[in-house]
């Protein structure tokens, strides 16, 4: 009855990053963007300005930005001039992700009543303590300062929160007293159908995401001496500790650094891949693991945030955190075993169709967005 009334939605989402500088942030924005242009309703974006700015044939405004904290935090003005015209001729605002200055005071100005019109918080990690001794000692000051104080705004003062992993919602409700029917969980998604395997003779171990502390790039000395030498490590990614991975690749001949590369990119690399690792110590919802079970081929991390529920022990292997022993010994287990690498690889796919299509998560998100238009 409802969906007869709302002919269509038209909804703002914020993202601090957008293309072609590609954030998890940007996509989740453009993949929601798409699913709503295509179901009959309008998404605006709204983000930061970048000279080499790529709209990707979607409807994107940009706020100035007046300078970038750590090379992290935009502190942008006329933001509020902006959504005060555009709140006018929409119906709903998201937020994507809890750690900007802009996100935070969108969701004041939502408590001030400067914003009419309902706020939703997609919250996408950020929270786990665990990630704290991995960041430098300068963004480790700054969290804590702004959890305390402008984090808190984002979970406080919004209409509604949905989160990727199912662990978050928990220390949201802990940290900040926020009750529990504020907070949905919608576990990540992509378009499997982008998605497939290719034939291909070298096999191949992948890895794609930042190169960071906290992604487990510590570990890859360990996880090199359980690869043979006719099996490729693929690394996707760049980052801070790319020298690392220089280093590494000057003693391993099998190592493949391809750097950033777009996403459009990726199915791609996963279709000539064979094993997909993430020795990670904080996630909230790995994309990496959803679209290597989108491919068909099996995934080993640590089991940290949602990634209990993205791998079930049938399509590749949750290890608990941090026993690198036992990773690499299921890492062999999987190169040597050909037939239980395939059967993981079909078991990940089916999951993946069955739980992880955009279009089924997408609908869920509009079951609690309609919600709070009632």
């Amino acid at each position: 009855m409802f969906k007869n009334l709302i002919i269509k939605m038209r909804i703002i989402q914020v993202s601090p990053d957008w293309f072609p500088k590609v954030s998890g942030y940007a996509l989740a924005s453009y993949n929601f963007s798409k699913y709503l242009t295509e179901n009959g309703h309008e998404s605006m974006i709204l983000t930061c300005y970048q000279k080499d700015l790529d709209t990707l044939g979607l409807n994107v405004v940009t706020v100035p930005v007046l300078f970038n904290l750590l090379d992290m935090h935009p502190f942008t003005y006329n933001l509020y001039p902006t959504l005060k015209n555009l709140q006018k001729t929409h119906d709903l605002i998201i937020i994507h992700s809890y750690m900007y200055e802009m996100n935070a005071r969108i969701a004041l100005l939502r408590k001030l009543g400067k914003i009419k019109i309902p706020v939703v918080l997609f919250f996408r990690g950020g929270l786990d303590p665990n990630m704290e001794p991995h960041v430098g000692g300068a963004v480790r000051l700054f969290k804590k300062v702004y959890d305390r104080i402008w984090g808190k705004f984002c979970f406080e003062y919004v209409d509604h929160i949905i989160t990727v992993s199912k662990p978050d919602g928990e220390l949201i409700r802990n940290k900040y007293n926020v009750p529990q029917e504020k907070i949905t969980y919608i576990n990540n998604g992509t378009h499997i159908d982008q998605f497939y395997r290719k034939e291909h003779e070298k096999k191949r171990v992948i890895f794609i995401g930042r190169l960071v502390k906290w992604k487990g790039i510590e570990f890859f000395p360990r996880i090199m001496k359980v690869i043979p030498e006719d099996v490729e490590f693929l690394i996707v990614g760049d980052g801070p500790l790319e020298n690392k991975i220089m280093e590494l690749s000057r003693k391993y001949k099998n190592i493949k650094h391809v750097g950033d590369v777009p996403h459009s990119r990726i199915p791609e690399l996963l279709s000539i891949s064979d094993v997909l690792i993430l020795p990670t110590f904080t996630e909230a919802s790995p994309n990496a693991i959803i679209e290597a079970s989108a491919t068909g081929i099996p995934s080993i991390s640590f089991s940290v945030g949602d990634v209990p529920n993205l791998l079930p022990s049938e399509n590749g292997f949750a290890i608990k955190p941090y026993d690198i022993g036992e990773f690499c010994s299921k890492l062999s287990l999987l190169l040597e075993n050909d037939e239980l690498r395939e059967e993981m690889g079909k078991n990940a796919r089916r999951f993946a169709e069955e739980k992880l299509d955009y279009n089924i998560v997408a609908e869920r998100v509009m079951k609690v967005l309609e919600s709070l238009l009632v």
